[in-house]
């Protein structure tokens, strides 16, 4: 995966450039055009790709100017691509497109290197991947992504969708709800929540270890966690819900998504997270470390969308086995831990000692985490406890909610079912009717004292038969409104009170 790893170095130089005050404007958003074209040449294919930088603030000059500008700009710094081929051309029709809608260019760089197509796909997916990570902690910057291959063009467009804002520390994170699929909750007419209701943690100072302070490595070091749980579920109290998964991404002190160096292995101290974390304080059981190991000829987009850290899956509750084949419906909800790095120096604040010193603190980050691992740790212990009360008071409520349902299901059935009445239970039916016309749906319970031998079957077609069939000899007829009252009874889990 060397492509990404220059696309990696390009957009961390980028990202420390957009951060620096302008003098030009005091905007500190700025769209950026990361294109990748696959070609088919002779001895081998190639895969170019354009990384490109636009804002209205910017002034307008020449795209070859701009290229031998930015090309200087990281020679001076010893930043250049190592391992591919600089290009002194660029796509200008992309960048012409790309200018219409950000602005003028203000940094454009473009390298090429040798390899096939399955190495295409994998480029492509860890690209996509590393630049949604990017979008969901700085979405006041919309990146473009286009892959090119044969002739057909495919695009995203990060931070373009809905943003949710954040306050850490005493500053803005502007997040990017949409790139990170928050909102996959859609059942019948229910609507998603689309914010992420992130719940942000105690700033931890951390300590570096001492043979990285004689390397040179110094100032302030700290990390701030933040949490949410997605689907957002609290339009919808009552529906039930389980927590399946806990996934982890750290980002460095530029807000960049920590690159592994084979793109797989998770870190120690993360790893060990499932065994230090006291999880049944949490009210969970059985979270374990989740295979993250690519294995060789495996799709690479088993990692998630995301290419997460960590990932943890979490066991269901021996109380809450079973639920879901009631509750078919059951949401799955996932937390996503962010760790945000921090690091300060002012003795050495020129612009390429900001990268050299951010580069080794990611390098050497698993160390510096194991460190501090006490601390660390109780900082992510406060942090889940804060985040997971309201779901585990959530879930006790549901649990005590799910065993009245057979008895709140049979009185009701029984007070309706006993009315003489058309005109009442006309106006209980038109009280009770569902929402939507799909959802969980509970066994329906034969009453209690009812002669066996009237009932053929346990099934609820059987029992819904009986009710109209009391009813018709009550009334000589089965009415409509017994008809439409069994269908409300049916869709009993829908009613008002489950929204």
């Amino acid at each position: 995966m060397e492509m990404i790893k220059e696309i990696y170095k390009v957009v961390r130089f980028l990202m420390r450039v957009l951060d620096r005050p302008r003098k030009y404007s005091t905007r500190k958003d700025s769209d950026v055009l990361v294109l990748l074209c696959a070609t088919k040449s002779h001895p081998s294919d190639k895969l170019t790709c354009t990384i490109a930088a636009a804002g209205p603030w910017a002034p307008s000059n020449p795209i070859e100017k701009v290229l031998n500008e930015s090309l200087s700009l990281l020679e001076r710094i010893s930043y250049l691509p190592a391992s591919a081929s600089t290009c002194r051309s660029v796509d200008t029709e992309e960048l012409s497109l790309f200018v219409k809608s950000s602005g003028p260019v203000h940094f454009v760089v473009a390298f090429e290197m040798a390899m096939d197509n399955k190495c295409w796909q994998q480029e492509k997916f860890y690209t996509e991947a590393f630049l949604r990570r990017i979008s969901l902690v700085r979405a006041q910057m919309k990146i473009f992504f286009k892959f090119k291959d044969n002739g057909e063009t495919n695009q995203h467009v990060f931070g373009d969708g809905v943003k949710s804002k954040m306050l850490v520390n005493n500053q803005s994170i502007i997040m990017d709800s949409t790139s990170y699929q928050l909102c996959p909750f859609s059942e019948g007419g229910l609507l998603p929540c689309d914010q992420i209701h992130a719940v942000v943690g105690a700033k931890v100072p951390l300590q570096l270890p001492f043979h990285m302070v004689l390397t040179g490595l110094g100032g302030e070091t700290s990390i701030i966690t933040m949490a949410a749980l997605g689907p957002c579920m609290e339009q919808y109290p009552n529906w039930p819900i389980r927590l399946t998964t806990i996934q982890i991404l750290v980002y460095s002190p530029s807000s960049m998504p920590r690159l592994e160096s084979n793109m797989a292995t998770p870190m120690s101290f993360l790893q060990s997270l499932a065994g230090r974390l006291a999880w049944e304080d949490l009210g969970l059981s059985g979270v374990t470390c989740a295979d993250l190991q690519q294995a060789e000829g495996e799709a690479p987009g088993s990692r998630g969308p995301l290419c997460w850290d960590m990932v943890f899956n979490v066991k269901e509750r021996e109380e809450d086995q079973g639920t879901e084949s009631k509750w078919n419906q059951t949401v799955k909800q996932t937390l996503t831990l962010y760790l945000l790095l921090q690091h300060t120096d002012p003795f050495h604040s020129q612009f390429s000692d900001l990268i050299v010193n951010e580069e080794m603190f990611e390098k050497h980050l698993d160390q510096v985490l194991w460190h501090n691992s006490e601390r660390v740790t109780a900082s992510l212990q406060s942090l889940l406890e804060k985040t997971l009360k309201p779901h585990q008071k959530k879930c006790s409520n549901q649990r005590k909610m799910q065993a009245a349902l057979p008895v709140v299901l049979s009185s009701l059935t029984s007070v309706v079912n006993s009315s003489s009445s058309a005109e009442f239970r006309t106006t209980c039916l038109d009280k009770m009717k569902p929402r939507i016309g799909t959802g969980p749906k509970p066994s329906f319970q034969r009453p209690e004292g009812e002669d066996e031998a009237q009932v053929l079957t346990e099934g609820e077609t059987d029992h819904q038969d009986r009710i109209v069939s009391s009813a018709a000899k009550r009334q000589k007829t089965a009415p409509s409104a017994d008809e439409d009252w069994l269908q409300a009874v049916h869709n009993f889990s829908d009613w008002d009170f489950f929204q």
